[in-house]
Parts: structure tokens; sequence; C-alpha cells
């Protein structure tokens, strides 16, 4: 994290697609594997799955804010970044709380970088080229529900539960101007 940091040394793109690639490949494959998995131990968020998956997204977390500050245009081109994305939405609600506050940040990270008119606007609008999410009224309401399933944990931290909520109240306005029309039509939400 320290060299990404670092300003004395150009990392290329080619370096974060590499970098990104491994990632994906060793941190973030075989918990996800296990999380899709339709047989589910009782502990696979507590055993060695969880260590490189966490690394992998705090590493995945710092590339994509050093490449949007820097070469904003090589996350729209590259698909290796999409596909890390992807990955992170399928580990929102792992089982082990560390992957779930990463996620929750690379989410924050997201819809900070694409804007609420982006999601509103169905694509058209917003002044990013990080359109990883297909803003449509179906995906805002399935990630507003999985940071619901994060907060329903009894020990959730205070660091997710901001985050959690940050997202959740992000995503419900853009979900109030996405069907505001529609939602005001309807007879048995007029008082509302």
């Amino acid at each position: 994290v320290a060299f990404l940091r670092q300003s004395k040394h150009e990392i290329t793109k080619s370096n974060f697609r590499k970098l990104m690639k491994i990632l994906s490949q060793s941190g973030l494959s075989a918990a996800k594997k296990e999380h899709l998995s339709s047989v589910k131990v009782k502990d696979y968020g507590q055993n060695v799955v969880w260590k490189p998956c966490y690394l992998s997204l705090v590493l995945v977390q710092e590339i994509l804010n050093h490449v949007w500050k820097r070469q904003s245009f090589a996350l729209s081109n590259e698909t290796v970044f999409r596909q890390c994305f992807d990955d992170m939405l399928v580990l929102m609600d792992f089982p082990h709380r560390w992957i779930r506050i990463v996620c929750a940040r690379i989410l924050g990270w997201f819809l900070s970088v694409c804007g609420k008119q982006y999601l509103i606007d169905g694509g058209g609008g917003g002044g990013t080229d990080v359109r990883w999410i297909e803003p449509t009224q179906e995906n805002i309401y399935s990630l507003c529900f999985k940071q619901c399933v994060v907060m329903k944990d009894l020990y959730i931290s205070q660091a997710l539960c901001k985050q959690c909520i940050k997202n959740i109240l992000f995503l419900a306005l853009v979900l109030h101007e996405k069907c505001s029309a529609e939602f005001e039509a309807q007879e048995d939400s007029q008082w509302i």
C-alpha cells in the first residue's frame, strides 16, 4: 500500500492491470467461490480464505483510488478493474466483517465517483466513464438490500455501520428521485 501512495516512482497502467489480475485470481476468487457455493460450511468466514481476500480488497481499494486520481480513463478501458469491482459486489455480504467494511468502502468510492446523476438518468448523465453498474431500479435496490443485510449484524462495527448508512442513504436518495413520478401516481402511497 505504501508503494502505491509514494510519488517517487511512476506506476504504469499495465502494472496496475497485472496486479489487479493477480489480486483477483489469488485473493478474491477463492473467497468468491466459497461464498457462492451451494454447500455452506458454517464458519467459512472464519477460516484462512478471508485473509488473502481481505488483503486483496484493501489493495484493490487503494489501486482504484490511485488510478482514479492519476489515470481515470484507464478504469473505463480495462476490464480487470470492472472484474474486481464485480467480485467485490459478490463479497459484500461475506461473513467476515473486515471484508464487508472494505467492500462497503469500495462501493462508497464508486458512488462518489459515478455520482447521483449518473444513477438517476440511467447512465445518460454524470461526468464519469466508470459505468460498472447498470443504473436500473432493480440493481440499485439490490445494492440497498445487500447493505441492509450487512446492517443486520448484531456486532457490527461503528466504521462499517457508518459506511453502510452513507451508502444506503445515497442509494435511497437515488431511488427516490428515480422513482418519484411513478411512486406519486400510486394511490396507496399518497400519504407519503
